[in-house]
């Protein structure tokens, strides 16, 4: 099968692109607080379909949306999963960050963005890193200016707030989001890596739930 989903490049710019093997889906984890450029993704994605390829593709439920619109019609071998998306910010608003990074920290040469880092606060505490070649920035939900715009919505498309897509009920097989308060379902699971929790939508959802259940790690 194939597996489509959003990364952040070298360049720092965030797209949706895809994955053929099973190691390529790492690149898709991790949060990404900017809006992601689907390119020609609708495109690939019905091409491996017509060709009865396996597809499961992720996004945001405006974009999954979006995919089930462009294809017109239902495909048995498609399997789509949306996150619980608050908003998103321009990618002029990364770009313009990762300047005042250069300008004000002086950080050079900038390789890695991590906008949900745990390495140092663990999964219930926000924080940014921002990884050059001569130094490795690391500021909280408090602090750090990209992260304050964003959760106070200064950063965020207007239009993410008039998002009709914005409830419980999703076009997508699968809805997914961070489960803060899994020591109430399992005390054993609460380790502060982070949990995932998820809505399964759709009968192909349920039926395919029931085929991987107890076989992932």
């Amino acid at each position: 099968g194939v597996v489509f989903g959003a990364i952040i490049d070298e360049s720092m710019r965030v797209y949706h692109a895809y994955t053929e093997i099973k190691d390529g889906i790492q690149m898709f984890r991790g949060s990404k607080y900017v809006q992601s450029d689907l390119k020609n993704t609708f495109l690939e994605a019905k091409s491996f379909l017509d060709d009865g390829r396996m597809v499961c593709f992720s996004g945001t439920p405006c974009q999954i949306q979006g995919l089930k619109s462009f294809l017109g019609k239902e495909y048995e071998n498609l399997i789509t999963v949306d996150v619980v998306c608050r908003a998103v910010p321009s990618p002029l608003v990364l770009r313009k960050y990762l300047k005042y990074q250069e300008q004000k920290n002086g950080i050079v040469n900038i390789k890695r963005v991590v906008f949900r880092d745990k390495s140092k606060y663990g999964y219930g505490y926000s924080s940014m890193l921002v990884e050059g070649e001569n130094k490795i920035y690391r500021e909280g939900i408090e602090t750090d200016p990209y992260l304050r715009a964003f959760f106070n919505n200064y950063s965020d498309r207007p239009a993410c707030f008039d998002c009709k897509f914005r409830n419980k009920n999703r076009v997508s097989d699968f809805t997914i989001w961070d489960c803060y308060t899994i020591a109430e379902f399992d005390k054993n699971l609460s380790d502060n890596k982070a949990t995932t929790r998820m809505i399964i939508q759709t009968a192909k959802g349920e039926k395919i739930f029931e085929q991987i259940k107890g076989k992932c790690n």
